[in-house]
């Protein structure tokens, strides 16, 4: 028995992939899957002994939130960071903040063209003594600020991550 087959459909399935493609390209154009506003945090040592300042910069046009929790603006009230000297990771000797569902005030707005700073002392989290640490800061997890919802607001969205570079860090003759 021969079988005549059908004749292959080309317009539902060109429907289809067009439909697909579009919605891909419209999660892309949103900033959830790849942040499209440039967005950069910088790990730089002081003259001072044992201490750095991270710099988070927008210089996009999209005005970005972020909880400050668990990031160098908490104040040493959560582990942010990880410090390493040789193979040995040192172990943080801070405060842990024990905390409920975060508030509009937990959060800080990053506006375009804004530029936020803080010093670091890493002797108030950690015991220090001469060497060579390597320092790596936790990933961000930043939030696009709508246009028509007020700043600060702790809508669910789809978060971008920022990840901040490792820093070496030599110390040389240290006091305690």
């Amino acid at each position: 028995m021969i079988r005549v087959s059908q004749p292959l459909q080309f317009r539902p399935l060109l429907t289809y992939m067009l439909l697909t493609s579009m919605l891909i390209f419209s999660h892309n154009t949103q900033g959830h899957s790849d942040m499209i506003e440039p967005v950069k945090c910088e790990l730089t040592t002081t003259s001072q002994i044992g201490q750095l300042q991270f710099t988070v910069r927008n210089t996009g046009t999209n005005s970005w939130q972020f909880l400050s929790w668990n990031t160098p603006f908490d104040a040493w009230f959560s582990k942010f960071m990880t410090l390493t000297r040789g193979e040995v990771t040192l172990e943080y000797q801070g405060a842990l903040a024990k905390r409920g569902k975060p508030q509009s005030d937990d959060f800080i707005q990053l506006k375009p063209m804004q530029t936020l700073t803080v010093d670091l002392d890493l002797t108030q989290a950690y015991m220090l003594t001469s060497g060579k640490y390597q320092i790596t800061i936790s990933p961000i997890l930043l939030e696009t600020l709508p246009t028509n919802l007020p700043a600060l607001s702790t809508i669910e969205q789809h978060p971008d991550k920022i990840q901040c570079n490792t820093h070496m860090l030599e110390i040389d003759y240290f006091k305690q």
